[in-house]
């Protein structure tokens, strides 16, 4: 009897230690999200042009797929490179890209990184394991970012 209540109590302490281990950490989703997000911002400065000929979208397609693809989820790429291939816009899955108009209102023909975002507090869904942050700039742009770990690392996963 003795010996059985030592393996059930085992036991029990086990999967104890292994649920607790393998939760989702609030506290660190945040940290290392916001992280991984800071990261991808100080990839290329405000305005750095990626592409000089927004006319290639394959280009455009390439650039992006090469550059961030350890900063975005599969899905998340897949769907930028579809809006990339329908012709640059103002959807927010290409919210990190310019293809227009620079600093003096004129056609620049050129593709330029975006990055002069605030990170605001983060909201945590810990049945999706996922954080969202709200992003401003200061042309009065916002965008909420998802944030999700694919491959041990948090990538960006979605944009509203």
């Amino acid at each position: 009897m003795k010996k059985v209540l030592m393996i059930f109590t085992s036991m029990v302490l086990l999967i104890f230690f292994i649920t607790g281990c393998s939760g989702f950490n609030e506290t660190t989703a945040k940290t290392d999200s916001k992280q991984a997000l800071q990261q991808f911002f100080k990839t290329h400065k405000n305005d750095e042009v990626l592409v000089s000929n927004d006319q290639n979208r394959e280009k455009v397609k390439e650039y992006v797929n090469t550059n961030f693809k350890d900063y975005f989820t599969k899905d998340f790429l897949t769907t930028t490179t579809n809006y990339i291939e329908n012709g640059l816009s103002m959807n927010p899955d290409i919210f990190y890209l310019n293809d227009a108009v620079s600093n003096n209102n004129a056609i620049s023909n050129k593709i330029t990184f975006k990055n002069d975002f605030k990170i605001d507090t983060p909201v945590v869904n810990k049945d999706d394991k996922t954080v969202t942050y709200e992003i401003n700039s200061d042309n009065l742009l916002f965008y909420k970012v998802q944030m999700k770990q694919e491959d041990s690392k948090w990538k960006i996963n979605k944009v509203q």
